[in-house]
C-alpha cells in the first residue's frame, strides 16, 4: 500500500476544507481528493449549511459533490465529470438565501436545484487548429417536476496574438402539467468572445468582445 503522508494521510490524498458566513447565511465544507494515476483523479466533498430566509424559519441541509477528472497527453483529450447531489431539502446556497432579503423583489426556491451531473469534454486538435470542447449537463429540482437538459460544443482557438471562442448550446426544460402532458420549453444560444491584446500600445492590457444571441431573439454584446 502507498506510504503515508507526515499528516497520516495516504500518499496522493488531499484535503479541502472552507466555509461561508454572513449574518443569515453560515456553511462548512470539507472534502478529500485522490489522484489514481493513469485513471486520473477522483474526490468528494461535502457542505452543511445553516440558513434563514426572510419571513422563515431557520433551516440546515447537506449538499454532497463527487467529481472525478483525467487528462490524456498521447490524445490531448481532457475528461472531468461532476455529480451534485442536494440530499436534503434544507440546503440553500447563500444567494438563494440572500435574495430573499433582497427589498426589490420575492424570492421563491421551492423550484431550486436537488440534483446535477455535468460531463465535461476538451480535446486538442493540433498547435494551429485550437481545440474542441463538448459539455453536457442534467438538473432536477426539489418541490418540482421539472427537468433541465444542456448540451454545448465549442470551439477556440488564437491567431495572430487574438483568441477566440465559439460556442452553441442546446437547452430544453420539461415539466409536468395538471394533467401530466409534458411541456418542453427550447431555446438554442449562440456566443462568441474575442480577446485582443494591447501590448503594443498599453502593457498588459486587453480588449475583450462577447456576444450572446439566441434563438428567442435576445441578443447581448458587451
Amino acid at each position: 500500500p502507498p506510504a503515508p503522508s507526515p499528516s497520516g494521510r495516504p500518499a496522493g490524498v488531499t484535503e479541502t476544507g472552507g466555509g461561508q458566513s454572513s449574518q443569515h447565511y453560515n456553511s462548512l465544507l470539507t472534502g478529500l481528493g485522490k489522484h489514481l494515476g493513469e485513471l486520473g483523479a477522483v474526490s468528494v466533498d461535502g457542505t452543511q449549511a445553516w440558513s434563514t430566509q426572510k419571513d422563515q424559519d431557520k433551516e440546515s441541509g447537506q449538499s454532497w459533490r463527487i467529481r472525478y477528472s483525467k487528462n490524456i497527453l498521447e490524445t490531448g483529450t481532457n475528461i472531468s465529470i461532476s455529480g451534485y447531489r442536494y440530499s436534503t431539502s434544507g440546503y440553500y446556497t447563500l444567494p438563494e438565501v440572500l435574495d430573499t432579503w433582497r427589498d426589490d423583489e420575492s424570492q421563491n426556491n421551492n423550484d431550486r436545484r436537488r440534483n446535477r451531473a455535468e460531463l465535461q469534454l476538451n480535446q486538442s486538435i493540433g498547435a494551429s487548429l485550437g481545440s474542441l470542447s463538448l459539455n453536457a449537463i442534467s438538473e432536477d429540482y426539489w418541490n418540482s417536476a421539472r427537468k433541465m437538459r444542456s448540451l454545448g460544443v465549442g470551439y477556440s482557438n488564437s491567431w495572430g496574438g487574438v483568441t477566440y471562442y465559439i460556442n452553441y448550446s442546446y437547452n430544453r426544460n420539461t415539466t409536468d402539467s395538471d394533467n401530466s402532458d409534458k411541456i418542453y420549453d427550447e431555446d438554442q444560444v449562440f456566443s462568441l468572445s474575442i480577446n485582443i491584446p494591447l501590448d503594443r500600445w498599453l502593457s498588459h492590457s486587453y480588449a475583450t468582445y462577447n456576444l450572446n444571441t439566441s434563438k428567442r431573439g435576445n441578443t447581448n454584446h458587451t
